[in-house]
């Protein structure tokens, strides 16, 4: 907004200078030319000059001020970095790969509001784990998720990561250590194997048993239906063991009898540390699972 406000003023002085150099210049050559001095179409050449010169300072004060926006957001992404590479060596083993999440008593309420979302949530998540949140529709289930990826920070309690506190982590660090699948995954103009895979080093045979698992279709990923990409956000998530991956209706646009299918295929594994939203029940039917219940508050 700051910035915003400079551009404004900027603008506006740009625009008065150029109306009154507009009039000085008209008032000049007008008595240039009733003195002989210059042609009619000099006063024409000259205002087209003009313009053309302020029209140019327009665009470069445009430029200084997106320049100086950028600027905030460069020293955080330095400030981040800098914490990272600080605690590189006493976090390596909280960076490298996940292992538990654990909540203790935690709590959370906007500050808008009097009313906590949740209350004194205790549940820990381990590797192999499979476990739903659980409740009825608006009760906080993809808040509680941005609590844990970190995206809120929790109003009281306390949230560990391999066994370190998220007060001593920084954001860069959680976000090694959690993954998004979300409703509406985005696809990229590459191939399928390109989409899962995002430049990772992931290997070949990991791609192709996701591929046929999952039963992905060939062809171009832009052309797939919703459920085609949900498949592709799914095994994107997948190739990475080591992390801890949050489903927020990430199957909602695949059938129900596929949606289980694929669910109990991750399931049997039991490498992957999951936490799963769906509004549909008969998703996880037959599926192995523990249960976050909101509505209480506690782990079952």
């Amino acid at each position: 907004m700051k910035n915003a406000k400079i551009q404004g003023q900027v603008g506006m002085v740009t625009a008065f200078l150029n109306i009154v150099s507009q009039l000085i210049l008209i008032g000049a050559t007008g008595l240039l030319v009733f003195a002989g001095k210059i042609s009619i179409g000099s006063i024409v050449a000259v205002l087209e000059l003009s313009a053309k010169i302020f029209d140019s300072l327009g665009i470069v004060s445009r430029f200084l001020v997106a320049v100086n926006s950028t600027i905030p957001i460069s020293q955080k992404i330095a400030e981040i970095s800098s914490k990272s590479v600080t605690n590189n060596n006493q976090d390596t083993e909280i960076r490298q790969s996940f292992h538990d999440l654990k909540f203790e008593d935690v709590g959370f309420k906007y500050q808008v509001s009097n009313d906590y979302v949740f209350r004194h949530l205790n549940f820990t998540v381990k590797k192999g784990d499979f476990i739903q949140v659980f409740g009825k529709s608006g009760i906080g289930k993809t808040t509680l998720f941005k609590v844990i990826t970190g995206e809120l920070t929790p109003t009281e309690g306390k949230i560990y990561y391999n066994n370190t506190s998220t007060e001593n982590m920084t954001y860069l660090d959680r976000s090694n250590l959690v993954q998004m699948v979300p409703q509406d995954g985005y696809i990229f103009d590459d191939s399928v194997e390109g989409n899962i895979s995002l430049g990772r080093d992931v290997k070949r045979n990991s791609i192709d048993n996701l591929i046929n698992e999952l039963e992905i279709p060939k062809g171009d990923p832009a052309h797939f239906s919703g459920g085609e990409k949900q498949r592709i956000g799914l095994a994107r998530a997948l190739v990475s063991q080591d992390k801890l991956t949050l489903i927020d209706e990430g199957l909602s646009q695949i059938d129900i009898e596929s949606a289980r299918k694929f669910l109990n295929v991750i399931n049997k594994y039991n490498k992957y540390a999951i936490i799963f939203i769906s509004h549909r029940d008969d998703e996880l039917k037959d599926v192995p699972h523990e249960i976050i219940n909101l509505e209480e508050s506690n782990i079952h």
